[in-house]
């Protein structure tokens, strides 16, 4: 692990960012594993009810710290991609035309991948029921949503996806020095995902739907502030 990620820096800035956004934000221990000289910590962020990807470390707070770094790197390329893009926000009442269940169809179709995603709704006593909905593309599942209505959970779950999609494939362009496209290529990648606990439509969980870094000053978090989670 990079120094960074072993003094708690970037839990900080997530926290700064869920305090003037008024979002709630939860660490998950996924896994503990590993002999006891040497455990390995597998951690996930949920920020606002929408699940982040995991994040090893040899201790909790390593984790945890590695966890934030992610989903902070998730938000930045998030309001780099809603600038070029209408938002499909669960309180928008239109969702754009240029949708990103097209995007993703369109990505899978390119490169030969099956598209599948997982409804469900989540009751709840306090106020109207929720919709939660994940994707996904081949083998590797995304980030799930949750939406006041099944189409905006599923609207806002392709979004997650597709703007993890393309986080990873410029951060393979940086890596390998490519000149390809951020969407060309395979779509694999080394960042797992958790898939909660939860009733199916199908024996696999899943529906198919057809083809269907930072510095260390306030500057990284006020760069986030007008992104919608």
């Amino acid at each position: 692990m990079a120094d960074d990620l072993s003094v708690g820096f970037y839990i900080g800035e997530l926290n700064k960012y869920c305090q003037k956004n008024r979002i709630e934000v939860n660490y998950r221990e996924v896994s503990k594993t590993g002999p006891p000289h040497d455990l390995r910590f597998t951690i996930q962020v949920i920020l606002g009810g929408i699940e982040y990807p995991e994040a090893k470390g040899k201790s909790k707070k390593e984790a945890k710290n590695a966890a934030a770094k992610l989903t902070l790197e998730i938000l930045k390329e998030k309001r780099a991609t809603s600038s070029l893009s209408l938002s499909t926000t669960d309180t928008s009442d239109d969702l754009s035309s240029e949708n990103f269940i097209g995007r993703l169809d369109r990505f899978a179709q390119k490169e030969r991948l099956s598209v599948n995603y997982e409804q469900r709704s989540e009751l709840s006593a306090s106020g109207p029921g929720r919709f939660f909905c994940k994707y996904k593309i081949g083998q590797k599942e995304y980030a799930g949503a949750v939406g006041s209505t099944k189409q905006k959970a599923k609207h806002l779950a392709a979004k997650l996806a597709y703007e993890q999609i393309v986080l990873e494939k410029r951060s393979m362009k940086r890596d390998l020095g490519s000149s390809d496209s951020p969407l060309d290529g395979s779509s694999d990648c080394e960042i797992s995902f958790l898939a909660p606990n939860s009733e199916s439509r199908s024996e696999s969980g899943f529906s198919g739907n057809g083809s269907e870094e930072n510095d260390d000053s306030d500057s990284f978090t006020n760069s986030l502030s007008s992104s919608m989670v």
